[in-house]
């Protein structure tokens, strides 16, 4: 196997299986807690135009049902966090019952 940087190197189509060509490639540089990270990007696409028009519009629908599942996620979360009493309700609430609220280390009759 060739090595990752190797520019000869190249990647099958997912859908035809030719090897797929650079159309472009660019650096970014990151700055972390140690220093600059230097990204190579590459974006390759199929010779055939027909295949690669059929690969972007299978990608777009993955795109489109993973960004659905997350909204979903996060409003069920949002929902969820609606439904949940604050500490001071609970613990002000189980006082007035007679029970013993959670935390609060005082014993009820």
């Amino acid at each position: 196997m060739k090595p990752f940087l190797d520019s000869s190197y190249s990647t099958p189509c997912i859908r035809c299986g030719a090897a797929r060509l650079v159309s472009r490639q660019w650096k970014e540089r990151i700055r972390t807690i140690i220093g600059v990270t230097v990204i190579i990007h590459t974006e390759t696409v199929c010779p055939n135009r027909d295949c690669q028009i059929l690969v972007e519009e299978g990608l777009e629908v993955k795109r489109v049902k993973r960004e659905a599942i997350e909204q979903r996620k996060i409003e069920r979360m949002n929902a969820h966090r609606s439904k949940k009493k604050p500490i001071i309700e609970h613990k002000a609430e189980a006082r007035h019952s007679g029970r013993r609220a959670l935390g609060t280390g005082t014993r009820t009759g």
